[in-house]
């Protein structure tokens, strides 16, 4: 089996060395060649990665060799994203260069999976994505094994002293993963490599003891990033990101000014005095709309004593909007919107990715606490007033 399928989307450029100079890139095309032995007979899915997921074909294999070609022009790197039915998936930074992907599963079509099979040729950039996936490799089982080995000895009850030398390895192991992904995320040249390095470096900064990468270290290569890609699309998360910085516990929560659903301007500022739950959501959501009986039940059982909700949806359609709030039986407290989507400036002010995502901001207007969702809002809620009294 053989299949051509040829498509054009349109990005900015990537940048070379200099971060200041952009090579062209109008003539070129890529062309990845993804030729699959000895699997299962199975459905593979092929998805671009970029501004929007872009579905670009499905494709059965079922003979003892079967090959997929790709091909288009890339105005910067982004992912294809190869998913087969049993043996997982794998992604391709996609550049404007000729590859040849071999998977081969002979003596063991059934348990490994599509990335860890994989002979790459023509695309520097998948091998600096599968030093990545080495680094799992080689470092995933230690850390499972010591995070293990601690779980034990705090259930044990065991003495400060093993737990310190466990806390330590754990410590030392972790630098030097960090330190590995730093030389590499200051190599390649590609934004999808360097962004897998820094979401790396980022999951573990605060949640384990005793490593050297310190917060501000971290930062450091958010903005390093910026630097170097400056145009590609996932710089847009990076800037998101650090603007989050800013928008912390204990600091004052960025003024809010939109307009609620009768078209008038209301502000964040004007409920100060109140603890205040600012959440943002958008009506498409699912996850949004499993929190809506939670923050009715927090609404219901503490706006007498001194607490309210601000939702916040970013929400294009006005109708939309208004029907899932009616819907929701959300109607109760202020409704604001800023109708741009994932474009809205509001997300980027607290530096949002995701949705649902809340603030709870004390009568000083400073954030105390984020992402209190279902139970654990009721929770804070109860212990806060409970204080108070």
């Amino acid at each position: 089996m053989k299949y051509l399928l040829c498509f054009t989307l349109t990005f900015f450029c990537i940048l070379n060395n200099s971060p200041v100079q952009s090579r062209s890139i109008d003539s070129a095309q890529y062309r990845v060649t993804l030729i699959v032995k000895n699997l299962p007979p199975q459905t593979i899915e092929v998805f671009a990665l970029s501004k929007k997921t872009a579905f670009l074909g499905e494709y059965y294999v079922s003979k003892s060799t079967d090959t997929i070609v790709l091909q288009g022009k890339a105005h910067e790197e982004y992912a294809i994203n190869f998913i087969t039915e049993k043996n997982g998936s794998f992604l391709l930074p996609v550049y404007n260069e000729k590859v040849t992907i071999l998977a081969d599963f002979q003596g063991n079509p059934g348990t490994v999976k599509l990335h860890q099979n994989l002979k790459i040729t023509g695309s520097l950039a998948m091998q600096d994505l599968q030093e990545i996936y080495q680094i799992s490799r080689w470092y995933g089982p230690l850390l499972r094994k010591y995070n293990a080995k601690m779980d034990s000895l705090l259930a044990a009850k065991a003495s400060d002293d093993r737990v310190e030398g466990v806390t330590l390895k754990l410590a030392q192991l972790h630098d030097r993963k960090n330190n590995v992904l730093i030389k590499l995320l200051k190599r390649t040249q590609s934004p999808m490599v360097g962004y897998r390095c820094i979401l790396n470096l980022k999951n573990y900064v605060k949640s384990v003891p005793k490593i050297k990468l310190t917060q501000g270290e971290l930062l450091g290569f958010y903005r390093y990033f910026i630097t170097k890609h400056p145009h590609h699309i996932l710089t847009q998360s990076v800037r998101n990101y650090l603007k989050r910085q800013s928008v912390e516990i204990h600091k004052l929560a960025p003024e809010v000014a939109l307009p609620d659903t009768s078209m008038q301007t209301q502000r964040l500022s004007r409920f100060r005095g109140q603890y205040v739950l600012l959440d943002f959501w958008a009506s498409w959501c699912k996850p949004c709309r499993k929190e809506s009986p939670y923050l009715r039940q927090a609404f219901e059982q503490f706006s007498l004593k001194g607490f309210t909700i601000v939702s916040v949806s970013v929400d294009k359609k006005e109708t939309a909007w208004k029907k899932a709030i009616r819907k929701d039986r959300l109607q109760a407290w202020m409704h604001l919107r800023e109708n741009k989507g994932w474009q809205s400036k509001i997300l980027a002010t607290y530096g949002i990715q995701q949705l649902p995502t809340n603030f709870l901001i004390d009568p000083e207007g400073k954030i105390i606490a984020i992402n209190l969702r279902k139970e654990k809002l009721l929770q804070r809620l109860n212990q806060l007033f409970a204080e108070k009294n």
